[in-house]
């Protein structure tokens, strides 16, 4: 069989049949990728990598696109690409490129949202026990968003926790504001207390007993800990007792702020058992976006943002477009 290569020169399209063999060529340069002339190269802008196209649409993060190519599901001028590093022009129409059977969807105008989570409500589509759902008060909030397959949480927080929770339409922006390498930074206020299996000490208060564990744990977390064989960012911890007085006879507390550059699964929760503490309650505060040239108000997120029994708010368009600009200008 034979392959086509399209030569746009002028307005005109010129399909020439070539060799079987021309198809080895055709990831190693641009002048020799399908549809890639000079003159179809400058209409259609700068080379990209495909990869980049590819996250570029919302599609799925770049990580995701160089496996999807790797592994046979990207066809791009109706032949197979597996090389990483194979190119298009930036402008090319994403009717030319079909990932796992279907086209490539156009650009969708990125957008974010804040979300206030309750406790007792689930991070998932639909939930097999049949319980809350944080979609139920979301689209109550926002009616106008239709279904929510194509809507994504940065991230999760479980069943009992609580606060801040972000939701986009694309999949880069989440890819983005998830990847640990960025080292976004989430804020946790835990009310904590010593767990039932804690080994008492000899002539130690409950309270003075919370203040050495507390103690231990800002030294292991700011050190960064290993957690079930698993290294750790370092994290930032704060903390207040909270004083019950003398005529109390409730079991010593403490409010604690930590700062974490990661997001992995209970992972505060599995880090204070791990310090003999357990959890009365835990609320995100705060997600804060780092980006060059760009003031960290403008991506700081946070829960002073909702005005009273707000549940839904939706970031500045300017400030999203500022957040994936920078993330996609490294692509390659």
């Amino acid at each position: 069989s034979s392959s086509e290569c399209a030569v746009r020169l002028s307005g005109f399209a010129l399909v020439v049949n070539m060799p079987p063999f021309f198809t080895l060529f055709r990831s190693f340069s641009l002048s020799t990728t399908p549809a890639l002339g000079a003159a179809a190269t400058a209409a259609e802008g700068a080379a990209v990598r495909l990869s980049a196209k590819i996250s570029r649409s919302g599609l799925c993060s770049r990580r995701e696109a160089e496996r999807l190519i790797q592994n046979g599901e990207v066809v791009c001028f109706g032949d197979v690409v597996t090389d990483v590093a194979f190119k298009v022009p930036e402008k090319v129409s994403s009717a030319h490129i079909r990932v796992r059977g279907s086209r490539l969807p156009d650009s969708v105008p990125p957008r974010l949202w804040l979300f206030m989570k309750k406790r007792e409500e689930i991070v998932t589509d639909s939930d097999p026990e049949g319980r809350v759902t944080i979609w139920d008060r979301f689209f109550a909030a926002k009616p106008n968003l239709a279904g929510k397959s194509h809507l994504h949480t940065v991230g999760r927080l479980d069943y009992q926790s609580e606060g801040l929770l972000l939701v986009t339409n694309r999949q880069d922006l989440k890819a983005f504001l998830e990847d640990p390498a960025e080292e976004h930074e989430r804020v946790y206020k835990v009310k904590a207390k010593l767990a039932k299996w804690h080994k008492r000490a000899p002539g130690l208060t409950e309270e003075e007993l919370l203040k050495d564990k507390l103690m231990r744990m800002k030294k292991w977390l700011g050190d960064g800990p290993v957690l079930e064989k698993e290294k750790l960012n370092p994290i930032k911890m704060y903390w207040d007792l909270i004083r019950n007085g003398k005529a109390s006879s409730g079991p010593a507390r403490a409010w604690l702020r930590l700062v974490l550059t990661e997001g992995k699964n209970r992972e505060i929760r599995r880090l204070l058992k791990e310090s003999h503490l357990s959890v009365d309650r835990l609320i995100r505060t705060h997600y804060l976006v780092e980006i060059p040239g760009v003031s960290t108000k403008e991506t700081s997120f946070t829960l002073g943002a909702f005005g009273p029994g707000e549940a839904v708010k939706e970031v500045k368009p300017e400030v999203v477009q500022k957040m994936l600009k920078y993330y996609h200008s490294r692509d390659v």
